[in-house]
């Protein structure tokens, strides 16, 4: 007869599931209290909103679905929240790595929302059967990728051109020399990350061996990054998809609560242009 080793297998997993706590002072008690945290955290609120206030039922532009916002707006609330649970548990390698499939998810879901706004302009104005041949329904049957790759000739990814060519202003404040190398540096911190460029994309994932001194400085440049990325989503959103940035009240054009805090704490602050922008373009109204 078999053996059940089940309790001694949930003993040993118990025991190794039990963290040694080391009070945080110093250098260390600055890494578990850097802004970061909270930044995330409200990022994943705003998220979590969207996914429950977006009115997915109109997209005519894909065929036989009306989810597909919820689904990555809930995966990017989920992501979010993967990487505040692996920096609260010292795993920064793990948290940077998955920074950058935050940001791929982010520039993803603009393209394809630059797209549902074209093939929904088309949809009256093409036959039936052509509606849905398109790189959007293909991929969202699993069929093909939405993003290619671009070519040895091409200096910009056809998906990044057809994003800026949605919006010369957006484009002007959005895509600056400064904002290119602040997301080039980050972006680069986080490949390192993924592709263990080094032996301390390693170390960086046992809290017993983190330079703290250096996270500290890793983690300003994540987080100026992470809210680059914020507002590019943000600024597409309230450009294309604004009613899921609309507060529920029938007949008020106020942003709702999430909304109207990324808008003043990130938005305002780091992008004013941007700000000022965004409320005359949009129908929707934010809090001064």
């Amino acid at each position: 007869m078999k053996k059940d080793n089940t309790d001694l297998k949930m003993s040993i997993r118990s025991n190794t599931d039990k963290r040694i706590e080391v009070p945080k002072q110093g250098v260390r008690k600055k890494y578990f209290s850097h802004s970061i945290f909270k930044t995330l955290s409200d990022i994943k609120d705003f998220y979590e909103c969207l996914s429950g206030n977006d009115d997915t039922s109109t997209i005519l532009a894909i065929k036989g679905e009306i989810n597909v916002n919820w689904s990555i707006l809930e995966s990017l609330s989920n992501t979010i929240d993967s990487i505040i649970t692996l920096l609260e548990r010292g795993h920064v390698n793990d948290s940077l790595a998955l920074m950058r499939k935050y940001s791929d998810a982010v520039f993803l879901h603009v393209y394809m929302l630059v797209l549902i706004e074209q093939g929904e302009q088309n949809f009256f104005e093409k036959e039936y059967a052509d509606i849905y041949d398109n790189v959007l329904n293909q991929w969202v049957r699993g069929r093909s990728c939405l993003i290619e790759k671009k070519n040895k000739d091409e200096k910009t990814d056809a998906y990044l051109a057809e994003i800026r060519k949605r919006d010369a202003t957006l484009t002007k404040l959005l895509f600056t020399k400064d904002n290119k190398t602040l997301y080039g540096e980050g972006r680069a911190s986080f490949n390192d990350n993924i592709h263990h460029n080094n032996l301390e994309s390693f170390r960086w994932n046992n809290d017993a061996f983190l330079d703290y001194e250096t996270c500290l400085t890793v983690l300003n440049q994540a987080e100026k990054a992470i809210k680059l990325i914020l507002s590019i989503h943000f600024a597409y959103i309230t450009l294309l998809r604004p009613m899921a940035l609309k507060a529920e009240e029938v007949g008020s054009c106020a942003a709702n609560p999430f909304a109207d805090e990324i808008f003043k704490k990130y938005i305002v602050p780091e992008y004013c242009e941007l700000a000022s922008y965004l409320r005359h373009c949009s129908f929707l109204t934010f809090e001064e």
